[in-house]
């Protein structure tokens, strides 16, 4: 087993009603929030206003900010540096899901530099020794951003993203009522599963985190999100499976499966998403098939082994073919031409993820390099 630190100091808060009490819970740690938030389908369906009654009560002060579209900006979290400057802000709220949580993740560390964020974080020596309290009211659950270091960052200007990680990252405190995600669109919940199952695959091919107990664990959290999926697919109004989405995601991406993972899948999605705009987990659900079918014959007994425990089904091509239609089943998109782009630039992709003289991606399972790319890409064609 490989050298680990294993470190969950996020205050998780798990039930019905639970975010009507936010006051209470910041109420010896918070004077001024900003509270962060995307749509004003918070506004509509009566959140925000329970948040501000409970930060009332306690006599908390607060300021807004919203309007975070997936993959957040580095401009709206500019604009959220300034205003925590200025208002003296001494925490963040955010309420929605991984891409508030990041947008606040990159204020909250913004907050003390001096510097341009986008400048900050591709430059290690110029990170702040500090950071903003974050708190979140989890709205969608999928990146399990409310309980790990990490946030993703998008530049629209440079069509950069970036993914970085730092301990001071980590919220103080979570907040995972999963009724606030019953108005969830078909889609927005079969891409967050989609989401979630890839964070514990990603782990699962890391051969170097060597730890039979890990990949039990890998594999219990990748089933069970299947037969959540499943129930979604036969019962598509039912709210029954939501309890334990929201807390299989939390659990994928919080080291509680431990540490590591290849993520080349998730490199090879990042470049989809900033070049054609495909939802992060709609480009993973086009990625992962086709990273198996690319490197299996090299590592085939691991695969045998994953499908046969994950899809229950035994030849490594049959379960790539399961996983195609299970995220197909959900509604996520397997091919390319389902989002009815008219063509890929396969090498202005690879010329994303290769960017910053990056020589490969991933290597906990195989080292991914240029021309392994275009191949995979291909084969989402």
């Amino acid at each position: 087993m490989k050298t680990f630190d294993f470190s969950i100091p996020t205050k998780l808060v798990y039930g019905k009603d639970k975010h009507k009490l936010i006051g209470e819970y910041l109420k010896d740690s918070a004077q001024h929030v900003l509270i962060h938030y995307g749509s004003s389908r918070i506004e509509n369906n009566g959140l925000l206003e329970a948040v501000t009654q409970s930060l009332d009560a306690y006599h908390i002060s607060y300021c807004f900010l919203g309007g975070v579209q997936a993959n957040p900006s580095v401009d709206l979290c500019q604009t959220g540096i300034k205003i925590c400057q200025s208002e003296k802000v001494d925490t963040i709220l955010a309420i929605g899901g991984g891409s508030v949580i990041d947008s606040a993740k990159a204020i909250s560390i913004g907050r003390y530099s001096d510097e341009m964020l986008w400048k900050v974080l591709n430059t290690p020596e110029l990170i702040p020794q500090k950071a903003m309290n974050i708190a979140a009211i989890v709205t969608l659950p999928a990146t399990g951003s409310e309980a790990n270091d990490v946030a993703v960052i998008s530049n629209d200007t440079l069509q950069q993203k970036i993914a970085f990680s730092n301990p001071l990252l980590v919220p103080k405190l979570a907040i995972l009522n999963p009724e606030l995600t019953y108005t969830l669109s078909r889609y927005q919940t079969a891409i967050a599963m989609v989401d979630i199952f890839s964070h514990c695959f990603e782990r699962y091919f890391d051969l170097t985190r060597e730890s039979l107990l890990w990949d039990a664990l890998c594999e219990a959290t990748m089933k069970t999100v299947v037969d959540l999926g499943n129930t979604f697919i036969n019962h598509p109004k039912s709210n029954d499976f939501r309890d334990d989405m929201m807390w299989s995601a939390t659990v994928a991406h919080s080291n509680m499966l431990g540490p590591g993972g290849d993520f080349a899948c998730h490199q090879l999605a990042h470049a989809l998403t900033v070049q054609y705009g495909i939802p992060h987990g709609g480009a993973l659900a086009l990625i992962m098939p086709a990273w198996c079918q690319y490197v299996y014959q090299r590592h085939h007994d691991r695969f045998k082994c994953f499908f046969k425990a994950v899809f229950k089904v035994n030849g490594v091509e049959e379960g790539i073919e399961t996983m195609k239609a299970f995220f197909e089943a959900l509604g996520a998109p397997t091919t390319f031409d389902r989002y009815h782009i008219a063509e890929i630039d396969i090498n202005e992709l690879v010329d994303k993820v290769y960017s910053k003289q990056v020589e490969y991606v991933g290597n906990g399972l195989e080292a991914i390099y240029p021309e392994d790319a275009v191949k995979i890409y291909e084969l989402i064609l």
